[in-house]
C-alpha cells in the first residue's frame, strides 16, 4: 500500500469519526445532520481513494474513481445546505431551499453521468506517486462539474460574508475565523491542484483534493465541539433584555479585565452609555485597583467571591460605595473564559434610611392631624352611608330594567327562529309544489323552467340560512353564499371533475336588501356559464383543455364588484341582451339596474365570457 493511500486511510477514519462526534451531539438538529452528511461525502472520497492510489491497473483505477465520484459530486451541495443552515438569520426562505435541492439534484446528475460512462477520464497515466486522471476541459460534464463548483461556492461564501457583518463579540468572531479560513485554504488547494498544476503540464502529483479538506473538517469540528457555532436565538434575545433591564449593577469582564457587556443601570450609574463603558478596562472604574485586581484573582481560584464593599469611580470622579459579587466564567474545557461582575448600590440604601427618617418625621405630623380628620370622616361617613341607601335603590331599579332588557331580547330571538323557520318552511313547500309539477308529463324546456324555478327559489331560502347565521340579522355572508350556491350548481349540472372552480372572493357582508337580488343575479350568470358556456356538446368537443369558471367578489373605495368569467364557447357574435327570448339574464339586467342601483357588463371572445357586476352599496 502506498504512502498516499495510508493518508487516504487515516482521512476516511478522520472524517467518519468527525461526522459521527458531532451527530451524536444532537441528531435532530439540521446543522449536524448537515454536516454528517458532508463528513460522509469526504469519507467515500477518501475511501476510495485509498484503492486508487494502489490500483494494480488503470481500469481498477477508474472503477474506484467512479466511487470516490459520490463525494466529489454530492459535496459541494451538502456544503452549501450547511452553511445555510448555519447563517439561518439570512437565509432568503423559499430560495434558500429550493437552491440547495436544485444543487443536490445536480449533483446527482452528475454522478449517475459518472457512473453511466458519459463522464469519464479521457486517460489514465502512472506516475511516481499514483495514478494520474486526464480530463478533457472541452467535455461538457468536466464544464459542468466545475460551474455547479463555482456556484456552490460563491453562494457559500456570501452567506459567510453576511453572517461576519452581523458578529460583534470576540468569541463569535474567533469561531467564524476557525470556520472561514480553513475553508478558503481547502479552495485554494484545491483549485491549484485540480486547475493550475494540470493548466501548467505538472503531472508529478496526483490528484489529492480530498486531502486538502481536512483543515477545514477539523477547523468545523472544533467549532461546533466548542463553541457549538453560536447564532442569537429568541432565547439569547429574552434573556439579553433581561440583564439588560436589571436595576442592579452588572458587568461581563473577558480574561484580559476588560469589559465586554453591560446594563442600562450600570450604564446610568456610571454616567455614559455602553460604548464609553464597553471595551474599558474593569480597574479604571475602581477606586482601588489593586483591590480588585486582588478580588479577580481570587474569584479565578475559588470560582466566587462576595458580597464585598468595593467604591466605584463614575466618569466625574464620583465615588459610588457598591455591594459586589465577583465570578469566574469558565468553558466545559476548565478554560477561563472571564468575569461576572454583579451588586447593588450601597448609596441607594443610604438614601433609604434618610428617607425613613423624613418619613418617621412626617408620620408624627399626620398623627397630629388624624384626629381633627376623624371627626371629618365620621361626618362623611353617615352622609355616605345615605347615599349607599339611595344607590341601592338606585342599582335596584337598574337591575330590574336589565332583567326586562334580557327578557325582550330573548323573545325577540324566540320570534326571529320563529320566523326564519316559517320562511324555510314555506319556502320548502314552494320548492316542493314546483318539484312535483315537474314530475307530471312535461316537455323538456317546460321541466327545464320548473327546475330553473326552484333554483331560484332554493337561491333564496340559501341567502336567508346566512342572515340567520350571521351576526346582526341584517348583513349576509355574501362569500360563504357564492361559494355555496357555485357547489351546488356544479353539482346540479353534473360539471364536478369536468370544470374547475376558482373563487376570488373576500369575507364581506352584504345587506340584506342587496343580497337577495345579487343573489338571485349570481344564480342566474353561473348557471348560464356552467349550461350554455359549458355544455354538454362543448365538452365532448374539448375534451382535452382545461376548463376554468373564475368567480371574483370584493369591496372597495364604496364600491361592490362581482365578476364571473369563463373560458367556454362565448356568447354568439350577434348577442344582446335585450332580445332574449328567456328571462334569466334579461332578469338579472333588471334586478342590477333597479334592485341594487348598479350596472351590469359583459364581455365575450372565442377565448370565454366575463360578465361584471358594481354597484355602490351600504356596509
Amino acid at each position: 500500500m502506498s504512502f498516499l493511500s495510508i493518508i487516504s486511510a487515516i482521512l476516511f477514519l478522520l472524517y467518519l469519526q468527525a461526522g459521527f462526534f458531532v451527530i451524536s451531539k444532537g441528531s435532530k438538529t439540521r446543522i449536524n445532520i448537515l454536516f454528517f452528511l458532508l463528513s460522509v461525502c469526504f469519507s467515500v472520497w477518501s475511501f476510495a481513494y485509498i484503492f486508487v492510489y494502489s490500483a494494480p491497473t488503470a481500469q481498477s483505477a477508474q472503477l474506484w474513481d467512479t466511487v470516490a465520484a459520490l463525494g466529489y459530486c454530492l459535496f459541494p451541495a451538502f456544503m452549501l445546505g450547511f452553511h445555510i443552515s448555519i447563517c439561518r438569520k439570512f437565509k432568503y426562505g423559499i430560495f434558500s431551499k429550493s437552491i440547495f435541492i436544485v444543487m443536490l439534484v445536480f449533483g446527482f446528475i452528475l454522478y449517475l453521468a459518472e457512473l453511466s460512462g458519459y463522464w469519464r477520464s479521457s486517460g489514465i497515466t502512472q506516475g511516481k506517486y499514483g495514478w494520474h486522471f486526464q480530463h478533457d476541459s472541452s467535455h461538457i460534464f468536466y464544464q459542468l462539474f466545475y460551474i455547479y463548483l463555482g456556484i456552490a461556492s460563491i453562494i457559500t461564501f456570501s452567506y459567510l460574508l453576511k453572517w461576519r457583518f452581523a458578529l460583534k463579540e470576540k468569541h463569535e468572531i474567533y469561531q467564524f475565523n476557525l470556520h472561514f479560513y480553513p475553508l478558503l485554504s481547502f479552495f485554494v488547494l484545491g483549485v491549484i491542484i485540480d486547475l493550475v498544476l494540470p493548466a501548467l503540464q505538472i503531472k508529478a502529483m496526483p490528484n489529492m483534493a480530498h486531502i486538502t479538506t481536512l483543515p477545514w473538517i477539523a477547523g468545523v469540528t472544533f467549532a461546533m465541539a466548542k463553541y457549538q457555532l453560536m447564532a442569537v436565538s429568541p432565547k439569547n434575545i429574552i434573556a439579553d433584555n433581561i440583564i439588560r433591564q436589571l436595576r442592579e449593577i452588572v458587568l461581563f469582564v473577558d480574561r484580559n479585565n476588560y469589559i465586554v457587556r453591560s446594563n442600562m443601570f450600570t450604564e446610568k450609574l456610571l454616567c455614559g452609555p455602553s460604548r464609553k463603558i464597553e471595551g474599558r478596562e474593569i480597574l479604571e472604574f475602581f477606586e482601588n485597583k489593586i483591590l480588585i485586581a486582588g478580588y479577580l484573582r481570587k474569584a479565578t481560584e475559588k470560582g466566587q467571591i462576595g458580597p464585598v464593599v468595593l467604591n466605584l469611580r463614575d466618569d466625574n470622579d464620583n465615588l459610588i460605595e457598591t455591594s459586589l459579587f465577583v465570578i469566574s466564567i469558565k468553558d466545559k474545557y476548565d478554560d477561563m473564559q472571564g468575569f461576572i461582575i454583579y451588586g447593588h448600590d450601597n448609596n441607594e440604601a443610604i438614601n433609604l434610611r434618610k428617607e425613613i427618617i423624613v418619613r418617621e418625621q412626617a408620620e408624627k405630623n399626620l398623627r397630629a392631624i388624624s384626629d381633627v380628620l376623624e371627626m371629618r370622616v365620621k361626618e362623611r361617613t353617615d352622609e355616605l352611608t345615605e347615599s349607599y341607601k339611595e344607590l341601592q335603590i338606585k342599582m335596584t331599579e337598574k337591575m330590574r330594567v336589565e332583567e326586562k332588557i334580557k327578557n325582550d331580547i330573548a323573545e325577540k330571538e324566540v320570534l326571529i327562529n320563529e320566523i326564519h323557520s316559517r320562511v324555510k318552511n314555506n319556502m320548502n313547500i314552494i320548492i316542493s309544489l314546483i318539484m312535483a309539477y315537474d314530475k307530471e308529463n312535461l316537455s323538456p324546456a317546460a321541466s327545464r323552467k320548473f327546475k330553473e324555478l326552484a333554483r331560484r327559489v332554493k337561491c333564496l331560502l340559501l341567502v336567508h340560512n346566512n342572515l340567520y347565521l350571521s351576526i346582526n340579522y341584517s348583513d349576509v355572508d355574501f362569500s360563504g353564499f357564492i361559494r355555496t350556491i357555485a357547489n351546488e350548481l356544479i353539482d346540479f349540472y353534473k360539471r364536478i371533475d369536468k370544470v374547475d372552480v376558482i373563487f376570488d372572493v373576500s369575507d364581506v357582508f352584504l345587506d340584506i336588501d342587496y343580497a337577495i337580488p345579487m343573489g338571485l343575479i349570481v344564480n342566474e350568470l353561473i348557471s348560464n356559464s356552467l349550461q350554455h358556456g359549458f355544455s354538454e356538446h362543448y365538452l365532448r368537443r374539448e375534451k382535452d383543455k382545461l376548463h376554468k369558471l373564475h368567480i371574483k367578489y370584493g369591496y372597495e373605495n364604496n364600491n361592490y364588484e362581482i365578476s364571473i368569467s369563463d373560458n367556454g364557447k362565448g356568447l354568439p357574435v350577434d348577442f344582446d341582451i335585450n332580445e332574449l327570448t328567456t328571462n334569466g339574464l334579461p332578469l338579472s339586467d333588471i334586478l342590477v339596474k333597479d334592485q341594487v342601483n348598479g350596472k351590469m357588463e359583459y364581455f365575450s371572445s372565442s377565448e370565454g365570457t366575463m360578465f361584471r357586476i358594481s354597484f355602490l352599496a351600504t356596509k
